[in-house]
């Protein structure tokens, strides 16, 4: 029997295992795991067989507050997407396009559609929390992005100890298909925006406004949604 007709019997058992009879589908996944053991076909190679990670991968646009995207928005999406290996491009308009065509800044975000959801649920909820704290808390410009950059310093170190850590206890195979999900997205923002590049700057807000941004960020909440994982309605909600 060829490697293609394997696979596909493969995948026909592990479609059983999802029976409701929980003898049927016990059988199932023990005959699936042993034809996968004995013809050497991992995980990965019935996932990639039929393209369907890349059938889940999108991109979902997010539009500024306001029509503007400030610069610790951009490094949060970044900081977002490292964590739940997705990728985030920026949009920026001149303020002529924006009055004159009614150009919007946005972020797009590639990525897995259960790890969109997550990313921007996080990335929208975090955007007012923490704007609205860097506004309440300080009147200069500056010292606002200072504080929201020391907020997303503190949130991303809690975010890796929770979502990072859970890393070490997926199963091999699981593991090396992440690694090919994160692959395909590089791939897809690759074709999606080419000549997309990497802007760095340093912040001009006071110390103790960063400080301060650090110490708050341990009140952010950063635990799943309870509807998270659905894509499409995020890319509703979007």
């Amino acid at each position: 029997m060829g490697k293609e007709k394997l696979i596909d019997k493969i995948k026909k058992l592990m479609a059983l295992g999802e029976s409701p009879n929980p003898h049927e589908a016990e059988l199932a996944m023990e005959k699936a795991a042993k034809l996968m053991a004995a013809h050497n076909i991992s995980v990965i190679d019935v996932e990639a067989s039929d393209g369907t990670i890349e059938e889940h991968i999108h991109e979902v646009n997010v539009d500024g507050a306001g029509g503007s995207v400030d610069r610790w928005e951009g490094t949060m999406a970044l900081m977002l997407c490292e964590i739940f290996d997705c990728e985030a491009v920026g949009h920026k308009y001149p303020k002529w396009q924006k009055d004159e065509f009614g150009k919007k800044d946005a972020i797009s975000f590639i990525g897995h559609d259960d790890d969109l959801a997550l990313v921007v649920h996080f990335f929208i909820y975090l955007r007012r929390w923490i704007g609205r704290k860097a506004e309440v808390n300080y009147r200069l410009k500056r010292d606002q992005e200072a504080y929201a950059l020391g907020c997303i310093d503190t949130i991303k170190n809690r975010m890796k100890a929770v979502y990072v850590k859970m890393q070490e206890y997926i199963p091999a195979d699981t593991m090396a298909l992440m690694v090919v999900k994160k692959g395909a997205v590089s791939t897809k923002a690759k074709e999606l925006y080419p000549n997309a590049r990497v802007s760095k700057y340093r912040s001009k807000g006071s110390y103790q406004a960063r400080a301060h941004g650090e110490h708050d960020g341990n009140k952010a909440r950063i635990s799943r949604p309870v509807a998270g994982g659905n894509g499409d309605a995020i890319r509703q909600i979007a």
